[in-house]
């Protein structure tokens, strides 16, 4: 099962926020520009066609101050394995995923959740790099200070709760 943390509710125009625990571990990689044209077909791979049940693959094209583009990478080691021999520059750091689950409010109508997340991680000089998609927003956080950060979080809640429906419910808890 996988690790719950419900949040409560702050305020009429916020959502209940939960936070899931998944199994998923990541890395942090950057292409810069001139790797990127050996890069596009390990990257097509990575984004098309990744084999994992849970593939939580983010790529952003990011310019530095010079205009220079370059592709900020996020995925499981064994996927950006591939993009190492394009020249992709890797973090050390392996990321936790925490997917957060807003219940049944839009999560473009809910109010105040980043600030909810990042405000007591902060505090507890926990960094972060929050995440939102369309459908699903992700928090990721430093596999070493995950328990920490879990505690900060929310110290009285529940520790586990059933999967949303997007999740892996035979996901263990982390």
């Amino acid at each position: 099962r996988l690790r719950c943390l419900p949040m409560p509710e702050v305020g009429s125009n916020t959502a209940r926020v939960s936070l899931y625990v998944l199994p998923e571990r990541v890395h942090i990689g950057v292409l810069p520009h001139g790797a990127l044209a050996s890069a596009f077909l390990p990257l097509t791979r990575l984004l098309f066609f990744s084999e994992a049940p849970l593939a939580l693959t983010v790529v952003s094209l990011v310019r530095d101050e010079h205009g220079t583009a370059s592709l900020s990478v996020i995925g499981s080691a064994d996927d950006l394995a591939p993009l190492d021999e394009s020249g992709m520059r890797r973090d050390d750091t392996a990321w936790a995923v925490v997917q957060v689950s807003e219940g049944s409010v839009n999560s473009f109508e809910a109010v105040g959740v980043v600030e909810r997340i990042a405000r007591p991680l902060a505090a507890a000089g926990v960094p972060v790099l929050y995440i939102s998609t369309y459908s699903t927003d992700y928090v990721l956080i430093p596999v070493e200070r995950l328990d920490e950060a879990l505690r900060c979080l929310s110290p009285s809640a529940s520790p586990f709760a059933s999967a949303p429906a997007s999740a892996p419910a035979s996901a263990p808890a982390s």
